[in-house]
C-alpha cells in the first residue's frame, strides 16, 4: 500500500493514479470533500462486507451489501457535525480478491 498525502492507494501503476486522479476530482482545489466520498469494499474472511472510506477515517462492517449500504450512510451521519457536509454521492469500489495458479 502506498501512502500519498492522507490518502490510501491499493492499486499501483496505472490503475493507481487513474484512481488518484478520481479523488483529485472529488476533492475540489480546496482539499475539501465537497460532492463524493469513495469506500474501498472488500469481503471479510469471516463473512460479510468491510468498508473503508479513502481520505477519511471512516471504517464500517455488513453482513450483506444491503447492511454494508446502510451502515455507511450511518457511519456518515456520526462523522460529519452537519447533514450538509456528508457528500451527496458515495461510491463504492468493491474488490474482489482472485487467486489462479499458473499451471
Amino acid at each position: 500500500m502506498k501512502e500519498s498525502k492522507g490518502i490510501r492507494l491499493r492499486a499501483k501503476g496505472k490503475k493507481g493514479n487513474v484512481l488518484l486522479l478520481k479523488i483529485k476530482k472529488a476533492w475540489g482545489d480546496g482539499g475539501c470533500m465537497n460532492k463524493e466520498i469513495i469506500f474501498i469494499v472488500e469481503e471479510d474472511p469471516e463473512g460479510g462486507y468491510n468498508a473503508e472510506a479513502l481520505g477519511f477515517s471512516i471504517f464500517t462492517q455488513g453482513e450483506t451489501i444491503q447492511e454494508l449500504k446502510r451502515n455507511i450512510k450511518d457511519a456518515l451521519s456520526c462523522y460529519f457535525d452537519k447533514e450538509s457536509e456528508i457528500p451527496k454521492i458515495i461510491r463504492l469500489h468493491i474488490v474482489k480478491e482472485e487467486v489462479l495458479a499458473y499451471a
